[in-house]
């Protein structure tokens, strides 16, 4: 939620004060508003879907895979299936 936040900020900050800079340093007029509608809010998430995935990547060394091939969990020894609840 708090990135959902900053990132819907970040979009009408940049639509208020942002594309009217741009529009007279350089010309940009963007009419449909993507730059700030899709643009910046994208780059926010990728960069903090980086950030978690970079930290999430410590934890599959501790998962192992079974010679079947199906992962499972070493500290409790459950498979995906199993820890889903099915």
């Amino acid at each position: 939620m708090i990135i959902g936040f900053v990132a819907g900020s970040v979009s009408a900050l940049g639509f208020a004060y942002l594309s009217p800079l741009l529009k007279a340093k350089i010309g940009l007029h963007d009419t449909c508003g993507v730059h700030n509608l899709h643009g910046m809010p994208g780059i926010i998430g990728a960069i903090v879907s980086a950030i978690a995935c970079a930290g999430a990547a410590r934890n599959f060394g501790e998962n192992y895979r079974r010679p079947d091939g199906i992962f499972v969990d070493a500290q409790h020894g459950r498979t995906p299936s199993q820890q889903a609840g099915y």
